[in-house]
């Protein structure tokens, strides 16, 4: 099918891509650092949506759905690069892809197939079913989202999920006040390059009463990232967001569910959508409790007021999250942390009741009681040893004979440090019989130079 005359398709979104390839990126910087975004990290993937029994060593099916310059197929390639994994990226844009396969080249991945196609062409490229889908910041650019979704839906396996990022209403209030204004500003203008240029004079004498000076930190971002996010933000052609009901109704409609939200703004980590971080009257808190999932988070969305995308997963069905109470679990540190393993132990042992684990790098404050052996139990997670053996190990110590561990004592003060890292994405579990994560300092040491 030509993809200039699929159902669905819009030519001016294709143009501006060819112009303007999104996002911007350099693929030298491959050399020197890779980005995980916050969907495609496999420690998390597989805790949320596999329930920690993925064995990314075995076959594993992989859509990249409109996948842009790159960010999510090359994360998925180059943690994947030594399984036996099927990586497939689909893009409307030449130029997109372009990027993105100049950045593939720099990391020597050899493990991508590379389509030029509209996502909504999927049932006649004869690709068959995945076990992941990522579609992130796409489908709110068709003229028909709920066809695309339901289209993504139809090639995902019962028991596979789907990473999803779609603008969220309130939070980008201002930037469709912008969008109408220079929709305005630039009527009967046809060269792309002079609407960019009309829009940056227009920014330069906003006046101060305009509600995008009040714009949060990653909106404002984009503005200063160059003539590609100011395209991609205020002059897209086609751009909707959600509410959190729409957001439901959306996924719903599809026959998907929602597994868990995740937040850019690291600082809140998944309090994001959790209306009880915010209200502080003990009265008002029970109320928002009382209110089922659905109706906590669009409260949540509400009271927060600035959140600009929903990125989360989804499902056909809600798999069962891994528990810490099962000592046959393998716990591991999270991508954002494996490096301060060292430090969050002296942290822990210099702390007197209370532990505050302060990471400057994102401002996050992880507060948790301290207990007799956290120190020892964190001391040994290295992403191979079960809780059982850990615990094992620290019950055999000398040090341990006196302080009365055992296994139910240990579990209980594991489960109080891995539900406040675990709010951060800093724990996970997995099971046993799967293969560890590699983290981005191995992933990155890989790149030829």
């Amino acid at each position: 099918m030509n993809t200039q005359t699929a159902p669905n398709y819009l030519p001016e979104v294709r143009n501006q891509y060819e112009n303007y390839p999104y996002p911007a990126v350099d693929p030298e910087l491959e050399r020197t650092r890779i980005y995980i975004p916050v969907l495609e990290a496999l420690d998390r993937l597989n805790y949320f949506c596999f329930s920690g029994k993925k064995d990314f060593s075995r076959p594993f099916r992989v859509l990249i759905a409109g996948g842009g310059t790159g960010d999510a197929v090359v994360a998925l390639a180059e943690q994947l690069r030594d399984c036996p994994a099927e990586i497939i990226y689909v893009d409307l844009s030449q130029a997109s892809m372009e990027v993105a396969q100049a950045r593939a080249r720099v990391r020597g991945l050899k493990n991508i197939t590379w389509i030029r196609d509209s996502l909504l062409n999927l049932p006649n490229l004869g690709l068959g079913e995945f076990d992941y889908i990522n579609c992130s910041g796409v489908l709110h650019h068709l003229a028909d989202p709920d066809a695309g979704l339901k289209t993504l839906a139809s090639a995902l396996k019962a028991d596979g999920a789907m990473g999803i990022m779609l603008y969220a209403k309130y939070g980008r209030m201002a930037v469709y006040q912008m969008q109408e204004l220079l929709r305005l500003l630039n009527k009967g203008e046809t060269d792309m390059q002079a609407r960019v240029g009309n829009t940056k004079t227009m920014l330069s004498a906003l006046p101060l009463t305009n509600w995008f000076h009040q714009s949060p930190r990653d909106v404002l971002n984009e503005v200063n990232s160059g003539d590609i996010g100011i395209y991609d933000l205020l002059l897209h052609t086609q751009d909707r967001a959600y509410s959190i009901p729409e957001l439901y109704g959306f996924t719903e409609k599809a026959g998907l569910k929602i597994l868990q939200f995740f937040s850019d703004d690291t600082r809140m980590g998944n309090n994001l959508y959790n209306p009880a971080h915010y209200i502080k009257d003990p009265a008002l808190a029970e109320k928002a409790k009382a209110l089922d999932s659905k109706e906590q988070h669009a409260l949540a969305e509400l009271l927060n007021g600035k959140i600009i995308k929903h990125t989360f997963y989804t499902a056909k069905s809600v798999p069962a999250r891994p528990s810490p109470d099962d000592l046959d679990m393998i716990p591991l540190l999270g991508f954002d942390i494996f490096s301060e393993q060292e430090a969050i132990c002296e942290a822990i042992r210099n702390a007197q009741d209370t532990v505050l684990l302060r990471q400057l790098s994102t401002g996050i404050d992880c507060i948790f009681r301290k207990t007799p052996h956290m120190e020892a139990i964190f001391q040994r997670i290295d992403g191979h040893v079960t809780l059982r053996d850990i615990f094992r190990m620290i019950m055999d110590s000398p040090s341990s004979k006196t302080q009365k561990a055992n296994f139910q004592t240990l579990a209980q003060e594991f489960a109080i440090m891995f539900a406040a890292m675990g709010t951060y994405n800093w724990l996970f579990l997995r099971c046993k019989d799967t293969s560890p994560v590699v983290y981005s300092d191995v992933l990155q040491a890989r790149v030829p130079t």
